[in-house]
């Protein structure tokens, strides 16, 4: 075959070759590697045999993240579809901007597909089977190939997908097909490392250094750096202070903050962990109810001291505080957060208002999200795209990091605050925040949570210690311009062409436009400091057109 005059390439490329020809002439077995315009192909695609000559299909990869992570596997999906034609059949290879391939790619279906000098393409049983399901469903005028591709051990810079296809005519012959060309580029993740908040010692792992910076405080000690490896990890070493007189003892302090008389500090040690006398029965309110007289309320009571009230007894409360207690002894617990108080759904985060605690005074609290049904789209996907399950982690849940004011992009100087999921409680007064936008990869389309706020110095284990719930339902993956489609109630077809509409008048900076809290679809952890862009814009697409949701979901806590 003739070099491909006519394609001309400049940047590093996977690519993507599809092909659906006959037996004798037209390679039905494959062309052999190298044919699918590529780099390494040296520009020469199934056009040099069959022709430049396109249809009303397309060639599609699905599965292909933006950002690759290192030595990860991702599956991926070549389909060729036209509807005027008859099969179709595929050809792969992942190259660097000289030709090199880079990553690896994995043979999954060994009847269908052929790995030869890292280019994967079809079988002659592929295209076969194509020609044999072109017209049943899911397939429609359609074929799909699956493989797999594992990315480079390292940053090894932009990677293009190159993708060309052949939708065949089944007549033996190579005139009458159309091909199909398309390449597309994918770049590393950036680099992560710890980001401390130096007046407190709070410490995250996996910060990029943009998001790092961008929250108050907060000081990115380098790619690649842990919190647990740093010296010391994010400021002076902490332990317990324990006061020998009366056993009071706090966690999480530094040595400078445990200066005074029968005082002691142990580095490293939490309170649980001391011996005698700082460790002791557990302690809570006292409510006491007299015969006589109001009723009362006393913290930080064992529950013999309670029970023992003379003349009468309290009823005790084990690590609860009198401000929470219900009344006539206290106010009762935090009112439930407000979700999403402007009426319209999210998809890929959860807006909240916290009205603030019952105790008086300013109070720090943490914002637990806690997993009640994650994923389950109500109706189900179609059965060539079937929804990821992440039901694995429903009952599980996460805190709202450390808040970071945003602008909503670079043409609207309007800011907004919004926070990271995290596995570790954060405590703020988030009453001071009209609305805080919690994002990260488990908040995912078509999904049910309950917002819950507990008071600093509440045991997180007690479940009377949280507020009542606020309800949170993200809608339908790509759904993001009212009517919204969420699990159990789905009225009508969504998304539509009205949320695709949405997403670009925000790429073009209308006024009018949704939030980027609504529009910012993607990658698995939104990145809220860049604008709404044409991967958002293309992630609403491929939603309109059926495919699943396409990323990983939540990420384990230790």
């Amino acid at each position: 075959m003739l070099p491909n005059r006519g394609v001309g390439f400049g940047f590093v490329g996977i690519v993507v070759l599809a092909f659906a020809i006959s037996p004798a002439l037209a390679n039905r077995p494959g062309p052999g590697p190298g044919h699918n315009g590529s780099i390494a192909s040296g520009g020469v695609s199934c056009e040099d045999c069959h022709g430049n000559v396109g249809g009303s299909g397309s060639v599609q990869i699905i599965g292909l993240p933006s950002q690759y992570a290192f030595n990860v596997i991702y599956n991926l999906t070549v389909r060729v579809a036209d509807p005027t034609q008859a099969g179709a059949g595929f050809q792969v290879s992942a190259e660097s901007p000289i030709g090199a391939h880079l990553g690896t790619l994995i043979r999954t279906d060994m009847a269908n597909t052929q790995l030869v000098s890292s280019f994967i393409y079809h079988t002659a049983t592929g295209v076969n089977n194509s020609v044999a399901n072109w017209n049943v469903l899911p397939n429609m005028q359609s074929a799909t190939y699956n493989f797999q591709w594992r990315s480079p051990m390292t940053d090894a810079g932009p990677i293009t997908f190159w993708v060309a296809g052949n939708a065949i005519n089944n007549d033996f012959f190579n005139s009458g097909d159309h091909i199909y060309l398309l390449n597309t580029t994918i770049t590393a993740l950036p680099p992560t490392g710890a980001c401390c908040e130096d007046a407190t010692g709070f410490c995250l792992d996996g910060q990029t250094q943009i998001a790092c910076e961008g929250m108050i405080g907060f000081t990115y000690r380098g790619n690649g750096t842990l919190c647990m490896t740093l010296s010391p990890p994010c400021g002076p070493p902490r332990g317990s202070c324990c006061d020998n007189l009366n056993g009071d003892c706090t966690d999480d302090v530094f040595q400078n903050a445990c200066l005074g008389p029968n005082l002691t500090w142990t580095e490293g040690v939490d309170c649980a962990d001391l011996n005698p006398p700082c460790q002791g029965p557990p302690t809570g309110a006292c409510c006491v109810i007299p015969t006589m007289g109001d009723p009362f309320c006393l913290e930080d009571l064992e529950e013999a001291e309670c029970l023992n009230q003379v003349p009468d007894p309290g009823t005790w409360f084990e690590g609860q505080v009198c401000a929470q207690l219900p009344p006539p002894c206290g106010a009762g617990a935090p009112p439930p957060p407000i979700i999403n108080s402007d009426g319209f759904n999210r998809n890929r985060t959860i807006s909240i208002e916290v009205p603030g605690s019952v105790a008086a005074g300013p109070v720090t609290q943490a914002l637990r999200v806690f997993f009640v049904d994650l994923h389950d789209p109500n109706p189900p996907n179609a059965v060539c795209c079937p929804a990821p399950d992440f039901s694995s982690f429903n009952g599980e849940f996460r805190w709202v990091g450390p808040p970071a004011v945003y602008t909503e992009s670079t043409s609207n100087p309007t800011t907004f605050t919004a926070a990271q999921l995290q596995c570790d409680p954060y405590y703020h007064d988030w009453s001071t925040i009209s609305v805080i936008h919690a994002y990260g990869d488990g908040i995912v389309p078509s999904s049910d949570y309950d917002v819950q706020t507990i008071d600093f110095g509440l045991d997180i284990g007690v479940e009377s210690n949280y507020s009542a719930p606020g309800q949170a339902l993200t809608s339908r993956w790509g759904d993001v311009v009212d009517e919204f489609c969420y699990p159990g109630d789905c009225p009508t077809t969504q998304p539509d062409f009205v949320d695709i509409s949405g997403i670009v008048d925000k790429f073009k900076g209308l006024p009018s436009a949704v939030i980027k809290a609504r529009g910012k679809l993607q990658p698995t952890i939104p990145n809220m400091g860049l604008d709404v862009d044409f991967l958002d814009i293309s992630a609403c697409v491929d939603a309109f057109k059926g495919l699943a949701y396409p990323y990983s979901g939540p990420s384990a806590c230790p």
